[in-house]
C-alpha cells in the first residue's frame, strides 16, 4: 500500500525505491543499484595517490606564488588524473618519461596562474628548469610548443566550466 515504485531505464524493471542508490548528488532515480554496480564492474580501479600528491604540489606552489584564487584550489584528484592520463598520456612532454611518481604538472607559462589549460607534464628535474623560462615558446622547438598548445586547448575544452569560475574570480 502506497509503496514507491520506480522504473529502471537500464534493466527495464519496476523496482522499490530502496533498490535505487541514494546519495547527495542523486537528481533522479532512473538506474537501480544492481545496474549501477554492473556499470562500474568493467572499469579498472585507479590508485589516486600519485594524483593526490601532484595536486598537493600544485596547490603548494600556487600558495607560494600567492595565487590563492587559482583554479588549482577547485580541481580535484580525478581532474588531475584526467589531465595526466587522458590529455598528457602519463608521459613527460619533453622526455616521454612515464614513471608517474617522478612526473609533475606545472605551469606552462610561469607568469600565469596554474590551470588545466596552462600546464605541462614534466619530470621534477625538467620542471625546475622549465619554471625558470620567461617565454617557453622561444626556447622549445615548434613541435613541442604546438603539442603543448594542442593539449592545453583540449584541457580548455574539457574544463570550460572552470574557465567560467576563473573569470568570476578575476573580476
Amino acid at each position: 500500500e502506497g509503496e514507491r515504485l520506480y522504473h529502471c531505464v537500464q534493466c527495464n524493471n519496476v523496482k522499490m525505491y530502496t533498490d535505487f542508490p541514494l546519495h547527495s548528488r542523486t537528481k533522479s532515480m532512473n538506474v537501480c543499484t544492481m545496474c549501477s554496480r554492473s556499470n562500474f564492474a568493467g572499469q579498472s580501479w585507479v590508485d589516486m595517490t600519485p594524483y593526490k600528491y601532484m595536486l598537493r604540489a600544485i596547490r603548494r606552489q600556487e600558495k607560494k606564488n600567492k595565487c590563492v584564487s587559482s583554479v588549482a584550489f577547485v580541481v580535484q584528484e580525478r581532474d588531475v588524473y584526467f589531465i595526466v592520463d587522458k590529455i598528457w598520456h602519463s608521459r613527460s612532454a619533453i622526455s616521454e618519461y612515464d614513471d608517474i611518481i617522478d612526473l609533475r604538472l606545472c605551469r606552462w607559462n610561469a607568469q600565469e596562474d596554474w590551470s588545466p589549460w596552462n600546464c605541462i607534464l614534466l619530470t621534477f628535474r625538467e620542471m625546475k628548469s622549465h619554471l625558470k623560462l620567461e617565454e617557453p615558446e622561444k626556447v622549445y622547438d615548434s613541435d613541442l610548443v604546438q603539442k603543448v598548445h594542442g593539449k592545453n586547448l583540449l584541457a580548455k575544452t574539457h574544463f570550460k566550466h572552470l574557465m567560467e569560475y576563473e573569470k568570476g574570480n578575476v573580476s
